[in-house]
């Protein structure tokens, strides 16, 4: 009994040396969540999309609670599907984003402003999209126009995290614009994005494995006592 007591003191001693009295960092991810996607026209501000939330495949985000930072993402919008457009646009009644995925772009800067003990709001950017869509017509009058690219880089996006709930917002980030011109229209139309994510937390690296080790190594010396 003694050894085991011995032994299981010092294992539990390496484990206070590997542990910091502060908080190691802890990095969250986020990889799940959605996109509420809006369209209107500017400068005239007509909705021709009505909110409609759809789901995101292919999301990586990280965030630091040390830096605090968002270190590196890829999200990826799902196909939405054809959406009924609630007002037409160049003679197109029928909007689809096949897809589109959101990346830092070169010189990617964060910044970030605590708002309480686990809440945080941000900026973010260049944020990069690269989307492709499809807009068709109901009546047939107009021929489809079928995996067309759209791109666009956001100088800055804003949002809020929160880690006690797992949350991470970004407000309305730009998909894409396309061209009035380009449609017969006086005013280009604005495709954008809220994007709500939930996460959650990756422990401290070699922690589990410590606390592994710890309880395997004093599973083995009390067997060995009992034998003994």
């Amino acid at each position: 009994m003694a050894r085991i007591l011995i032994m299981t003191l010092g294992l539990f001693g390496m484990l206070s040396v590997a542990l910091p009295a502060s908080a190691a960092p802890t990095t969250y991810n986020f990889t799940s969540g959605d996109a509420t996607i809006t369209a209107d026209t500017t400068p005239g501000g007509v909705s021709v999309l009505a909110s409609a939330s759809y789901p995101l495949d292919g999301i990586f985000v990280e965030f630091d609670d040390a830096l605090p930072a968002l270190t590196d993402f890829a999200i990826s919008v799902a196909p939405t599907g054809v959406i009924a457009m609630a007002n037409p646009y160049g003679g197109y009644d029928q909007l689809e984003i096949v897809s589109a995925i959101l990346t830092p772009g070169v010189g990617y800067t964060n910044f970030f402003v605590a708002g309480g003990p686990t809440s945080y709001s941000f900026a973010v950017g260049p944020v990069e999209v690269n989307a492709v869509y499809n807009v068709t017509d109901s009546t047939l009058t107009n021929p489809p126009q079928l995996g067309v690219p759209l791109t666009f880089s956001n100088s800055s996006i804003s949002g809020t995290i929160d880690i006690s709930l797992m949350q991470l917002e970004l407000s309305g980030l730009t998909l894409g614009v396309l061209s009035g011109a380009a449609f017969g229209e006086a005013d280009d139309l604005v495709i954008k994005a809220d994007i709500t994510l939930e996460g959650t937390a990756v422990p401290e690296p070699g922690l589990g494995v410590l606390l592994g080790m710890a309880i395997g190594t004093f599973i083995a010396v009390a067997r060995r006592s009992n034998r003994g």
